[in-house]
């Protein structure tokens, strides 16, 4: 059954309405840390983005917050079938992911080309920032 973001946004299409995604408006979850493959089982059994962060400054209690540097962008047809992949045996993501503590969060989106949409907008929005970071800018 196709979605009913799908539908409304093929009317709107038929009917000349130029469909943009506001990618700053994606509904994500909150960040939950990642514990091995048990991780995807907190995953709903939808379409969506999945992005992995990798703590790099614990949380403190003065604080109360920790830094994390993001890892991992994916477009997934399945987001938990995707979370259990990057865990997986023979997996390249598999080691790096026991190496350090790393968090999770998702957008579940059905319609593909708004998936594919907010994809690149995040990885655009990633590579700037590591240009910037890094301080290789033109």
């Amino acid at each position: 059954m196709e979605g009913l973001t799908q539908l409304v946004n093929e009317s709107l299409h038929r009917n000349g309405y130029k469909i943009t995604l506001d990618h700053r408006r994606v509904q994500w979850s909150a960040w939950s840390e990642c514990d091995g493959v048990f991780s995807a089982l907190l995953l709903p059994m939808c379409p969506g983005l999945l992005v992995l962060g990798e703590e790099i400054v614990p949380m403190t209690a003065s604080s109360g917050r920790r830094m994390l540097a993001l890892w991992r962008i994916l477009e997934a047809d399945d987001l938990g079938i995707a979370m259990a992949r990057l865990f997986a045996p023979g997996s390249n993501d598999r080691e790096k992911l026991g190496s350090g503590r790393f968090f999770f969060r998702y957008a579940p989106m059905e319609d593909p080309v708004q998936r594919r949409t907010a994809l690149k907008a995040l990885e655009r929005w990633l590579e700037n920032a590591s240009e910037q970071a890094s301080g290789f800018l033109d």
